[in-house]
């Protein structure tokens, strides 16, 4: 009897423990449905004052929000359609200063293709430069460098123009700190003549 009930106990074991998992992967399932949930409440913030605060709420809750992040990453690769730009964005800049940085890259890349799909300069504008950020932060100064080669050369609208002047600053930059001095000198003089005679770009010189 005794024996007999020993092995009913070593053979119930298995089926505990597969109860187990299973419990565990829907309370797993459940946490990642309830932060899906949280991601897709984000769509409908507007407003830069908004998009602002709530960045930095989610910052202020660390914990919480690498694994929200952690979900978001995971839309982001299968279906970045689900979230809009501004979700996105919101998130790019918490993954960013969580210093989960290539999070924050993929996050900007989709506000980046959004920007495109919105045909709208200022988002475009916006996003690149939260890239630029992130290369720079990471010492990734050649790639740095070709973003904004690259921002330079594209043709969007009259208002990326109106920027372009800074985005040579930031391409400026970039080579300097790959030891590119005499090119980056030589392309601050064009700025310099370009703005006849004002301080801004004689500073970036210096």
């Amino acid at each position: 009897m005794n024996r007999n009930a020993g092995l009913f106990r070593w053979a119930t074991v298995p089926a505990i423990l597969g109860l187990l998992f299973v419990g565990m992967a829907r309370a797993a399932d459940n946490e990642n449905d309830g932060l899906k949930k949280k991601i897709l409440e984000l769509n409908k913030i507007t407003g830069e004052d908004t998009i602002e605060s709530k960045a930095i709420e989610l910052i202020k809750d660390k914990v919480n929000t690498l694994k929200l992040l952690k979900v978001a990453d995971d839309m982001a690769k299968l279906d970045s359609k689900q979230f809009n730009y501004n979700t996105a964005f919101i998130l790019g800049i918490a993954a960013h200063q969580l210093k989960s940085t290539d999070v924050a890259m993929r996050l900007f890349r989709v506000c980046e293709k959004k920007a495109r799909d919105l045909k709208s300069s200022k988002k475009l504008i916006d996003a690149f430069e939260r890239i630029i950020n992130i290369l720079d932060d990471t010492k990734k100064f050649e790639e740095s460098e070709e973003l904004c080669q690259k921002i330079l050369e594209e043709q969007f609208d009259e208002e990326l123009e109106r920027v372009k002047p800074f985005i040579m600053e930031r391409l400026i930059q970039a080579k300097t700190k790959q030891g590119k001095v005499e090119d980056a000198l030589k392309l601050t003089d064009t700025l310099i003549k370009l703005d006849e005679g004002g301080w801004y770009f004689l500073r970036l010189k210096g």
